[in-house]
């Protein structure tokens, strides 16, 4: 649920608002090592993968194809369930 005014005018993050969600404890887990090892907060984890995770959404939904190339030169797509 998302809580839009709660958060004071001028503050760092106005213009955000505060959401509550529920995920698998496996993904929690992933989103806490990434930000422990990026030397970061589990709330820029959570914004880094939701970006990163719209970026490929909506290249999908366009038609495109979203692919991780691998250091070795591999190249994977991504499927996202529509």
């Amino acid at each position: 649920m998302a809580m839009p005014g709660n958060l004071p005018p001028g503050s760092p993050s106005e213009g955000h608002v505060r959401l509550t969600v529920v995920v698998p404890s496996r993904q929690l887990r992933e989103l806490e090592r990434q930000a422990k090892a990026d030397g970061t907060s589990i709330t820029e984890a959570i914004q880094r993968a939701l970006e990163l995770g719209l970026v490929a959404w909506n290249a999908v939904r366009r038609g495109e194809r979203v692919l991780i190339q691998g250091q070795s030169g591999d190249l994977r797509e991504i499927s996202l369930r529509s």
